[in-house]
């Protein structure tokens, strides 16, 4: 009679186990048909090119500072005048280089760099 009972519970056990088994591996196939097909793609968000990378860096002599990860939108003649303003202002004619930065500003205001530099003749007084 023991045996019959033993047999009977290990057949339970197994059927039980077979059953969990099975639903396991239905439910799955079940849920992806209960769908119609169309999946709506998830919006790609993106950021800003000035957002990416690290705010402070290590500079190649040592020092640490920022990088500016942007793409200046400048025509010709506003690179031109920014690039004189920066030989202008590592000459020491400050008020000359402010006056030509100040014109590159009004030009380009999305720019970054010309007020950066706009800022330095002030520091050093």
């Amino acid at each position: 009679m023991k045996r019959m009972e033993i047999g009977m519970l290990q057949w339970l056990k197994t059927r039980t186990c077979t059953g969990w088994v099975i639903l396991a591996v239905v439910l799955p196939v079940l849920s992806g048909c209960a769908t119609d097909g169309t999946v709506e793609p998830e919006p790609v968000v993106q950021e800003a090119p000035g957002t990416q990378g690290p705010m402070v860096a290590q500079l190649a002599d040592g020092r640490k500072g920022f990088v500016i990860t942007e793409v200046p939108q400048l025509d010709d003649a506003a690179r031109r005048d920014f690039q004189r303003a920066v030989a202008m202002l590592n000459d020491g004619h400050n008020e000359q280089a402010v006056d030509l930065l100040e014109k590159v500003i009004e030009q380009s205001p999305g720019v970054t760099a010309p007020y950066i530099n706009l800022a330095i003749p002030g520091s050093l007084q």
